[in-house]
């Protein structure tokens, strides 16, 4: 039998789960529900235009709803700019985000994604690869905003700043020290043995974060447990980060400290990708510099090298940070 259905978006397998994700959300017919299924760096890009795509896209009234990766969600209480943020593991349902990216008009009422590779049979994350464009672009073109519009930035009130400093002091960070980061969803751990050079610089004063659920060991380092939200007050009291590329580099794009990032070799993908060449180039494209973040202080880079050795990498790291 024949149904006339008035409204196209509302008669299919997809559309009833599109529905339930409209619900998990709670949100009106007249509400946007953004939905960024990826990681830390990628929830960063995406709240850093919801300023922007308010100005642009909102009435009087209505309201912005984030659905993104639960551990995403201090990103979102940094940024402050939706109105509502839900933890979801979005891994299950990608397939199905990416039958929303290609079905649904941006429109109230309808869920968006803002992962650019679910997007015209994944040439637009191809372009992001690639260098031709980057990845906060693609997401201006997802949300139909102009490339010139001003990034929006993560601020701490007065008190999260001194709750994130007692933290760290808590904890036995020292001003004047370092904090290494080696972790990071696209990039392995890097060997230890590569930091050692650290020690001669900041003796006593070298840490690094161990919050992360199987976090390596960096056994003559000092762990630190540092929340999401609190990764920045902890850089500034610190005064110098040495991060493999990941999306705490975003978060520490705005943010007074020393930063270097480390960007990897194809040995430094993991397996489980394909193409490890071709990710290593498109984590290279992330640079702060690249997505046009604006930064308080330069990303100082390290680029590993295929076949580079872990002392390799060290001199060249300690002679990095000697000339900065």
């Amino acid at each position: 039998m024949y149904i006339n259905n008035i409204d196209p978006y509302r008669s299919s397998r997809i559309d009833s789960l599109a529905q339930q994700f409209i619900g998990v959300g709670g949100i009106s017919a007249n509400d946007f529900l953004i939905i960024e299924p990826y990681s830390i760096g990628d929830a960063y890009h995406t709240l850093s235009l919801m300023d922007a795509f308010r100005k642009k896209h909102c009435n009087v009234g209505q309201r912005i709803h984030f659905v993104c990766n639960p551990r995403c969600l201090p990103v979102a209480n940094l940024f402050q700019n939706i109105e509502t943020a839900t933890g979801l593991n979005c891994t299950p349902y990608e397939y199905h985000l990416e039958a929303f990216a290609g079905r649904y008009r941006l429109a109230p009422g309808f869920p968006i994604v803002t992962a650019p590779d679910m997007y015209a049979d994944g040439w637009l994350g191809r372009l992001i690869s690639a260098g031709k464009i980057n990845a906060i672009e693609a997401k201006k073109l997802i949300l139909n905003l102009d490339f010139d519009e001003v990034l929006a930035k993560p601020r701490y009130s007065s008190e999260q700043r001194n709750i994130g400093i007692q933290n760290a002091i808590s904890q036995g960070l020292e001003s004047g020290s370092v904090i290494i980061f080696n972790h990071a969803n696209t990039v392995t751990p890097a060997d230890p043995d590569i930091y050692r050079c650290l020690q001669g610089r900041y003796p006593g004063r070298v840490y690094y974060d161990h919050s992360v659920p199987n976090a390596p060991d960096i056994p003559w380092a000092i762990p630190l447990k540092i929340p999401l939200d609190q990764v920045g007050i902890f850089a500034e009291y610190a005064g110098t980060v040495i991060a493999l590329r990941s999306g705490i580099v975003d978060l520490l794009s705005d943010v007074e400290c020393t930063l270097v990032s480390i960007y990897p070799s194809t040995e430094m993908i993991p397996v489980s990708y394909p193409d490890r060449a071709s990710m290593a180039d498109a984590v290279y494209n992330c640079r702060l510099s690249k997505l046009k973040l604006q930064t308080n202080s330069k990303e100082n880079i390290l680029r590993v090298k295929d076949g580079e050795t872990a002392q390799q990498i060290s001199e060249n790291l300690d002679s990095l940070i000697e000339n900065i």
